[in-house]
């Protein structure tokens, strides 16, 4: 990977050049481009108290919180088995996500134990999804359900369990759910059951993850982060001209969701890495899975915000119409193209317009094909 000069016209501009592919990804940095700008780009914030709050260690009051729990005829942990306790989890799961359907704020608090100091953040999960417009969550059975009790966690005791579940849900411009695995931590404190963390340490972060996050929305894009607003609003613009880039070229394209996260760590928690040092020679990666037999129908565009801002603007043009190539494929085919022509026609439709050499093209392209040939 390189930093290697490229020419459009008269003038020299320097861009981040890689390409690389992660599990399940797409990703590269390049340039250059032109400077975007749309007429209609809508934007929206979740402006409550408690969000805020997440960023810092204060819990909501316990006081705020109403409605139904979870109970047990079970005073101890000790009594209880993996399946009682999966069947609590899933119970407490299946109450938020009728408090999201529902918006009923104060039922997806009682879900929460208020005296963990995750408490804030999980408040904030729920902000953060009705801010999102995410009409509802699916929640499959639990598994891997185990007592902390004799882990080697210095946290755990006697009540405090963990389970794994998976979750779909869908933003507005989805096509098909997307599913996420969820590490839930949950303790039973006399006969309540409630959830202390619905994400571990090593699960991928979804959208709603980002404190603090926001929408910017036009015609065919959605932009959503924890970056600043008018940074969302540039890249909204500049998805919308990168896309119209690709309807000229195949004739369709889905509607395309980029998230911005405000840094590189978080950006590396989004692509399921724990260190932002494994993504450094990225500026935007295409993420997602596709159902068996079906084509790509949640993908997400995400940015590195330290990639991203070593480009031109040039070079962002070029990225963003790279990447919603590779969306638009994914979402016509049940398989993935061979890498020579997903990546060739991608180069190819970014490229297409600026004024630069083939030869040169071509260099950077094969300057950025990974060791392994592939």
């Amino acid at each position: 990977m390189s930093r290697i000069p490229l020419v459009a016209g008269r003038r020299v501009v320097t861009g981040l050049l890689a390409v690389m592919h992660l599990a399940g990804t797409s990703a590269c940095t390049l340039g250059p481009g032109t400077d975007p700008s749309i007429s209609s780009v809508s934007t929206e914030s979740s402006d409550s108290a408690e969000t805020a709050a997440a960023t810092g260690t204060t819990a909501p009051e316990s006081g705020a919180a109403s409605g139904s729990v979870v109970t047990s005829t079970d005073d101890q942990s000790p009594g209880v088995s993996p399946d009682q306790a999966g069947a609590a989890v899933k119970q407490l799961l299946v109450q938020r996500a009728n408090a999201l359907l529902s918006k009923d704020r104060a039922s997806w608090i009682a879900t929460t134990d208020q005296t963990d100091p995750s408490a804030a953040a999980e408040l904030a999960a729920y902000d953060s999804l009705v801010s999102l417009r995410v009409p509802d969550l699916s929640i499959d059975e639990p598994f891997d359900v185990r007592h902390l009790e004799e882990s080697a966690a210095a946290s755990a005791a006697p009540g405090r369990w963990q389970a794994t579940v998976e979750v779909s849900y869908q933003l507005p411009g989805d096509r098909l759910p997307r599913r996420t695995t969820r590490t839930v931590t949950f303790v039973q404190r006399g006969a309540d059951w409630r959830i202390q963390r619905w994400l571990g340490p090593q699960d991928v972060w979804e959208a709603w993850d980002l404190v603090g996050v926001q929408a910017a929305r036009t015609e065919h894009v959605l932009v959503v982060g924890n970056a600043p607003m008018d940074t969302l609003v540039d890249r909204a613009a500049e998805a919308e001209i990168g896309r119209a880039e690709v309807v000229e070229v195949l004739g369709q394209a889905p509607n395309a969701i980029v998230i911005v996260p405000a840094t590189a760590q978080q950006a590396a928690r989004l692509l399921g890495r724990q260190d932002a040092a494994e993504i450094s020679e990225i500026a935007a990666t295409t993420s997602g899975t596709r159902p068996s037999g079906k084509p790509a129908g949640a993908d997400r565009v995400v940015l590195n915000p330290e990639g991203w801002g070593r480009l031109t603007d040039v070079g962002r043009r070029v990225v963003m119409t790279h990447e919603l190539v590779h969306v638009a494929l994914r979402a016509t085919n049940t398989a993935d193209a061979p890498m020579w022509l997903s990546e060739g026609l991608a180069e190819w439709v970014a490229y297409k317009d600026v004024e630069m050499s083939p030869k040169l093209v071509a260099a950077s392209f094969l300057a950025r094909r990974p060791a392994s040939g592939h």
